[in-house]
């Protein structure tokens, strides 16, 4: 693999947060992202929060990899006290099939593991959401959904938990996604009271859901997820040989 430079970007950087934003634009269908203008309000509170340090064991990451000087791609890390959200994660569609998005997905381990060392949680864990290919609005994406499963299992050895799991995006009631882990210790499971308390800090924290805010859809939400889990007192991951592509 050709090396790859991974470095923060400040908000304040116009170049990069133009090349920032084009790559965000081609990589996320418009029916599913958020509008630049609020993906850039979200970077510039996390790095002011980080910076002022607003919550104690908290970290907001915008990290490029830049490949001969060219930013290539970008991801968006947050670190919340007790786990880690990577919610955007872009390799410009000029450079793809490359390994950048390997390279990018390690570097997002490394850099959850950098935090946890530092703030002393050693049994951290990374979640993130991910496309359900049967949801695909045509065979494109449904191909591209696959193929970035597959990376998360055989490239990072990402454990995609056996639940339902609703993203509160702009469509109106939301998308059926799974709700990936990475854990930082040998486990390969999650309590399930910890795992909810998380989607909860999620629903606050990124989408600004709270049973004080938007109470009934939150309330929806949790109850698909809560039903899912059931009586389970642990959540391990979808067995790997049942994904069928």
């Amino acid at each position: 693999m050709n090396a790859i430079q991974f470095t923060e970007i400040s908000v304040k950087n116009q170049r990069l947060m133009d090349q920032i934003r084009g790559i965000y634009e081609n990589a996320f269908r418009k029916e599913i992202r958020f509008p630049w203008e609020c993906l850039l309000y979200k970077i510039k509170m996390g790095q002011i929060r980080t910076k002022i340090q607003k919550r104690k064991n908290e970290k907001f990451h915008l990290i490029g990899a830049f490949k001969e000087e060219k930013l290539v791609a970008f991801f968006i890390l947050k670190y919340f006290g007790e786990f880690a959200y990577c919610n955007f994660m872009a390799v410009d569609i000029s450079c793809r099939n490359q390994e950048i998005g390997t390279q990018a997905g390690l570097k997002v381990i490394e850099t959850v593991k950098a935090d946890a060392n530092e703030f002393q949680i050693p049994d951290s864990v990374l979640l993130f959401e991910v496309d359900k290919p049967d949801n695909a609005p045509n065979d494109a994406v449904k191909i591209a959904s696959e193929r970035l499963i597959k990376f998360y299992v055989k490239r990072l050895n990402v454990i995609f938990l056996d639940i339902e799991y609703i993203e509160p995006t702009l469509i109106k009631d939301g998308r059926d996604m799974y709700l990936a882990m990475y854990p930082l210790s040998n486990r390969n499971y999650i309590e399930s009271n910890r795992l909810l308390h998380y989607i909860q800090a999620i629903y606050h924290l990124e989408y600004n859901l709270t049973p004080q805010k938007n109470a009934s859809k939150f309330q929806r939400y949790m109850k698909v997820i809560t039903n899912s889990i059931g009586n389970r007192n642990k959540i391990y991951g979808i067995p790997k040989n049942s994904w069928n592509f």
